[in-house]
């Protein structure tokens, strides 16, 4: 079962990288039609997930994670924040990437809106297609397999929708002879 499960995970990243590559021209809508069938609900285990992503990504790369967290820190004060999720029992500072994005993109509910796409944004400009790749993959498993708070319908549109705009800012910013003249604050808002 767990190799079953290790298996469907690293297919569902390797067409959320291919996705990804394509330039974020395909909608999410294009991305799950890509995406593998399952019978009955996906499980989720968080453990198999990290190791799946630990050996398909670069998000453990120490000084782009210290940039992520900083510029997660710079917005947070700008905002006047001391939480990413309405509930958090370990600082989001302390947890590494993959568990930010997993925590705020599926399993708990975020404390604003702008905070999805706060850590979109920091994370797709420092880990490029990585993070663009991994966002699909949460989404997706949110969205088509139905797991952490998919049942939340509102919520779930709401982050959708925060997360495809997110997505194209970042994209385009990384993009534009901007780079590195933008603060994360002036990307959510623009």
């Amino acid at each position: 079962r767990l190799m079953d499960l290790f298996g469907f995970y690293d297919a569902v990243l390797r067409v959320c990288k291919a996705w990804a590559e394509t330039g974020l021209e395909p909608s999410f809508a294009k991305l799950a039609e890509s995406l593998p069938q399952v019978d009955g609900p996906a499980a989720f285990d968080a453990d198999l997930l990290a190791l799946v992503i630990a050996n398909g990504t670069d998000l453990s790369n120490k000084a782009k994670v210290e940039q992520f967290r900083g510029g997660l820190l710079t917005f947070m004060q700008a905002t006047s924040q001391e939480r990413l999720l309405a509930h958090e029992a370990e600082p989001w500072f302390q947890k590494d990437v993959f568990q930010v994005l997993c925590e705020i993109l599926v399993l708990e509910r975020p404390a604003a809106l702008p905070n999805v796409a706060a850590v979109v944004i920091s994370a797709v400009v420092q880990f490029g297609l990585d993070a663009i790749a991994l966002t699909g993959f949460l989404m997706s498993l949110r969205v088509m397999y139905k797991l952490g708070r998919a049942g939340e319908v509102e919520e779930t549109q709401a982050i959708v929708d925060a997360v495809g705009k997110a997505l194209v800012t970042a994209h385009r910013y990384l993009m534009s002879e901007f780079v590195g003249e933008y603060s994360l604050l002036a990307l959510v808002n623009s």
